[in-house]
């Protein structure tokens, strides 16, 4: 197939490399997978989300430490569906319902059933709204037959959210694989999203297992306990202890952390 040039318009500010990449197989980049969030937004004003893929933290090695210099993300109310880069080249969907206090995170190549680092963070920038700790359900949807194919599952997954209005965990749904991105292609084109082509929709009564993981977030500032290091409150009197935690950077010493309520203690 022809290789175009960087520069040649094609749709909604992608380019012609950019039909190119779809086309052959290739890993799809945040360009295009924040290109048909925008259009879906559009189509779906009453579902919250679709932020900018590029909002997610970094890790920056020489401190080894999370950043936010490129920006972060917001929290959103119930429905609310996003498409996540994981920080290990690979992208997954997370929705919540209105009627669901749990997030769902739908992974297309995850047989561990895992939350990265930096998933853990952005979901709890997104669904932690100031909680101590949220429940995660990870359902064994369909997996990818390829290393590449990431991409087109997590916006299959959330069309199909924001189709139905409704999200079954227990509902298998099988896409046709071959048909994804031709079907893609056609809809950047027309500049409106439909759901994509599903060979077998598996009755509700089958047992499809779904993990549950927990995100702690004890800290104020409601990033989840992962993002640095913990400290504990030192309060020891006679039989008091406490149980507050927090991030170093958060408390602002290294060592010998008293809370609020203890500080007077002193």
């Amino acid at each position: 197939m022809q290789t175009f040039s960087d520069k040649t318009p094609w749709v909604s500010g992608l380019t012609l490399e950019h039909k190119n990449k779809i086309l052959t197989n290739t890993w799809l980049c945040s360009d295009i997978i924040n290109t048909c969030t925008d259009i879906v937004q559009t189509q779906f004003p009453g579902i919250s989300g679709f932020q900018a893929t590029t909002l997610a933290p970094r890790f920056n090695e020489n401190t080894k430490s999370w950043t936010q210099d490129f920006g972060t993300f917001q929290s959103k109310k119930a429905p609310c569906v996003q498409i996540h880069h994981t920080g290990k080249s690979h992208w997954v969907t997370s929705l919540q319902q209105t009627r669901d206090t749990a997030v769902h995170v739908l992974d297309s190549l995850n047989s561990l059933h895992t939350i990265t680092a930096s998933l853990e963070i952005q979901l709890a920038a997104i669904y932690g709204d100031k909680k101590k700790s949220f429940n995660v359900k990870i359902p064994e949807v369909q997996q990818q037959s390829n290393g590449n194919d990431c991409g087109l599952y997590a916006l299959a997954n959330l069309m199909e959210f924001c189709v139905n209005q409704n999200f079954n965990p227990r509902l298998k749904i099988d896409y046709d694989e071959q048909s994804m991105r031709t079907h893609l292609v056609s809809c950047l084109e027309q500049g409106y999203l439909i759901e994509f082509s599903k060979m077998l929709d598996v009755s509700s009564d089958i047992d499809v297992k779904v993990h549950q993981r927990k995100i702690e977030c004890t800290c104020l500032c409601g990033k989840p306990d992962l993002y640095e290091n913990m400290i504990g409150c030192e309060a020891k009197r006679g039989r008091v202890t406490c149980s507050k935690w927090t991030h170093q950077t958060c408390a602002g010493v290294s060592s010998d952390w008293f809370c609020d309520e203890h500080r007077q203690c002193i």
